[in-house]
C-alpha cells in the first residue's frame, strides 16, 4: 500500500506545454487511487489501538468514500481512445471497495471476540491479510502499468522531484 502511496507523493508528471490535458487526467485517477490507500491506513491505526468504535468508524467512511469515488471514476470520460488507466482506477478503487465490504468486515468481526480469540481466529485474520495483500498486489501492478502506458502514449515524462 505505501508503495503507491511513495510513487505518488515522489514522483510528478512534467509535460510539454501541450500536453497538460493528459496530465490532468493521470493525476486526478492517481490521487483518487492514492486516497484508498490512505484511508486504508486509518483503519489500520484504529486497529492497532484496539480502538474498535474508531475502527468502525474508520471503516464505514471508507465504504462510503470508495463509492462515491468508483461512482466519479465510473462517469469519468475516457482520454482518447484508450481507457486503460481509468479502466485500471475502476478495478483498482473497486478492489477496496469489496475489501472493506467483505475480508474487513470479516476481519473485523473476528478480532471484535475479544476474550472469546481463539489460535483459529488469528490464523484467519492473518489468511484474510495475506490474502488482500496478494490481490493488492495484482490490482496495484495493473494500475501502475496502466499509467505508465497512458504517460508513453501521451508524451509525459515521470521524473523525481
Amino acid at each position: 500500500m505505501k508503495q503507491l502511496v511513495y510513487l505518488l507523493s515522489s514522483l510528478f508528471i512534467v509535460t510539454l506545454a501541450s500536453c497538460s490535458t493528459p496530465a490532468d487526467y493521470a493525476e486526478e485517477i492517481m490521487e483518487k487511487a492514492s486516497d484508498m490507500e490512505k484511508q486504508t491506513v486509518k483503519i489500520t491505526e484504529a486497529l492497532v489501538k484496539r480502538d474498535f468504535e474508531e475502527a468502525e468508524k474508520a471503516l464505514s467512511e471508507c465504504q462510503k468514500n470508495t463509492e462515491e469515488t468508483l461512482k466519479e471514476l465510473q462517469e469519468m470520460k475516457p482520454y482518447g481512445e484508450n481507457d486503460n488507466l481509468r479502466q485500471a482506477g475502476i478495478e483498482f478503487v473497486d478492489f477496496y471497495n469489496n475489501i472493506y465490504k467483505n475480508e474487513y468486515r470479516e476481519a473485523f468481526d473476528i478480532v471484535e471476540k475479544g476474550k472469546n480469540y481463539t489460535d483459529a481466529d488469528a490464523e484467519k485474520v492473518q489468511d484474510i491479510v495475506m490474502s488482500v495483500a496478494a490481490e493488492e498486489k495484482f490490482v496495484k501492478k495493473e494500475l501502475i502499468d496502466a499509467f505508465k502506458k497512458f504517460c508513453r502514449e501521451n508524451e509525459l515524462i515521470i521524473s523525481s522531484r
